[in-house]
């Protein structure tokens, strides 16, 4: 389950560093722009780590399809909600797409190691990273 940690963790970490370089700046941020964009990246790395979390299959192909269904998991929830909130007029900025899309690299970064380390443990590989 520390594996559900490392996605939130890592998106909240990004985004901190970027608000304080763009701060420092001089670059007024909404708060409400970083605040979205990394919950919208955070349910959508989240989500694409049930597959493999659930399967728990030891048969190599399979533990590989959930790793890759979670990666689309990741994309359509990513944008779905990206969408529904652009396209619902909950938020007029327009540096919210940038967020978005930096939320989205950061989340499938880290949602591809975690994936990568299940692949491994799951499928019992001799070297398994940390």
């Amino acid at each position: 389950m520390k594996s559900l940690l490392v996605i939130p963790l890592a998106v909240a970490a990004v985004f901190g560093v970027a608000i304080v370089v763009l701060s420092l700046m001089g670059m007024a941020i909404k708060p409400a722009d970083p605040i979205v964009a990394g919950a919208i990246a955070t349910v959508a790395g989240m989500t694409g780590l049930l597959p493999i979390l659930k399967g728990r299959g030891r048969d190599v192909v399979l533990v590989v399809q959930l790793a890759l269904a979670g990666t689309v998991i990741h994309l359509v929830i990513q944008v779905g909600l990206a969408v529904a909130i652009i396209a619902g007029h909950i938020n007029h900025d327009p540096a919210l797409p940038y967020w978005l899309l930096g939320g989205y690299w950061i989340s499938l970064v880290a949602l591809i190691w975690q994936l990568r380390r299940m692949i491994l443990l799951f499928t019992n590989a001799t070297k398994i990273p940390e």
